[in-house]
């Protein structure tokens, strides 16, 4: 047995339809009045903080001649904007906790 459907009021339908007094409906405006592109544009910005992006830790060390390490590039790579969000170059240095001292670092800012 299907569920009864429920009959509801949605929205504001008074300057719609026969009989209209002169009420017009428009999108509601900021205190400070900005215009909607200026309201998309600034929520665009933090529509990135909201997505998440699948990114694969990945390393690259390059090598010498003899085999030992002269660089290495630890990175987040994300599949699906065929770049790096993010990483590390890093070059050997013995007086390192882990063996490695950071030389830079970079991070994905923005996408335009």
């Amino acid at each position: 047995m299907k569920d009864p459907i429920v009959a509801q009021k949605v929205g504001n339908r008074s300057g719609i339809g026969k009989g209209r007094s002169g009420v017009s409906q428009r999108p509601a405006k900021r205190e400070n009045g900005e215009p909607f592109a200026v309201r998309i544009k600034s929520l665009l910005t933090y529509v990135p903080l909201a997505l998440r992006i699948a990114v694969v830790a990945t390393t690259v060390t390059t090598v010498d001649s003899s085999g030992r390490p002269k660089r290495r590039l630890r990175e987040r790579y994300a599949v699906g904007l065929a770049t790096a969000t993010g990483g590390v170059f890093e070059v050997p240095d013995a007086t390192a906790p882990d063996g490695w001292r950071t030389e830079q670092a970079f991070e994905l800012r923005a996408i335009r």
